[in-house]
């Protein structure tokens, strides 16, 4: 008779070879994760005879958003053994999580293709990115003077800190953001480049090389500058560029002969329906949508 529990200590090598197991190498991330995010507290296990065979890890934040904090949970990884999916013992853990968030946050989160049935569960995407592609040869030669390897956490940390503050939906007071973002771009193969203007830190970026694609995957900046720079150096290194931002972000500026796509990166669920209408002073009659309206960040967080 399978059970539902909390994890304890016990169960760590179970659910980590578990993750391992279903989620492969994910060109380095698994390993990150388990090594700087994962913590067994944060874990709901299905055991059935004595094994470990489904397990979701939810990690709790806070999160700017509407002007106001709110508590929100965040189901980060969800790992099963073929069984676990076919029986529907996941689906059964899943509905467990989502009743211990309702209990504990305004809001759960979960990545946009962590399972296919979230939107079974009143999951919406509301945090978009948006992915520009386009070809070396026709991105203006900005020049890349400032753009170099150098990286200073606190800069870049204060530097994150004053972009994010243009968008909502940042997780606010997260410890060691930047040491993790340079320990996950060294367990991806990925670059960080920053962009000093004299001496003052205005940009940075992540990026690793495909084939003959130079991606993008995060970049911030203080000013068009900046970001011009930085593209520029970015499309120096592959004949094709893809760039990820916010679904909200205006790079169709610099970059005007871009193909644009928006793909959905995040989705959210109101855990307490009156309590946000109330939190967020919205009408009876007035869309949930309003509160994502406006400049909704890209979340490349790291759970």
């Amino acid at each position: 008779m399978g059970k539902i529990r909390y994890a304890a200590e016990s169960d760590v090598n179970a659910i980590m070879k578990l993750h391992r197991e279903c989620q492969g190498e994910r060109n380095g991330f698994t390993e990150f994760y388990l090594k700087n995010i994962f913590d067994y507290k944060k874990s709901l296990v299905y055991e059935n005879g004595n094994r470990i065979i489904s397990v979701i890890d939810v990690i709790p934040h806070m999160m700017s958003l509407g002007g106001r904090r709110v508590g929100v949970m965040r189901i980060a990884m969800v790992s099963s053994l073929a069984e676990a999916k076919n029986l529907g013992y996941e689906a059964e853990l899943f509905r467990m999580v989502l009743d211990m968030c309702d209990r504990q946050a305004l809001i759960t989160t979960i990545a946009a293709d962590t399972v296919p049935y979230a939107k079974d569960y009143q999951f919406r995407a509301r945090f978009g990115r948006q992915e520009f592609r386009f070809e070396k040869k026709f991105f203006p030669r900005y020049g890349t003077t400032g753009v170099t390897t150098r990286t200073d956490p606190v800069a870049m940390e204060a530097l994150y800190n004053r972009f994010t503050q243009h968008f909502q939906g940042q997780y606010l007071s997260e410890e060691n953001r930047i040491p993790l973002l340079l320990k996950r771009a060294e367990a991806e193969h990925a670059q960080v480049y920053t962009y000093y203007n004299a001496d003052a830190l205005e940009g940075y970026y992540v990026t690793y090389l495909t084939n003959d694609t130079v991606v993008v995957d995060e970049i911030l900046y203080e000013n068009g500058e900046a970001l011009a720079r930085m593209l520029a150096h970015a499309s120096d290194r592959k004949p094709n560029v893809l760039v990820r931002a916010s679904a909200s972000e205006r790079l169709d500026k610099v970059i005007p002969y871009a193909k644009a796509e928006i793909k959905a990166e995040t989705l959210v669920r109101v855990n307490d329906k009156s309590l946000f209408r109330k939190c967020f002073q919205l009408g009876k009659t007035e869309s949930f949508k309003t509160v994502w309206a406006y400049k909704a960040l890209y979340q490349h967080e790291f759970y």
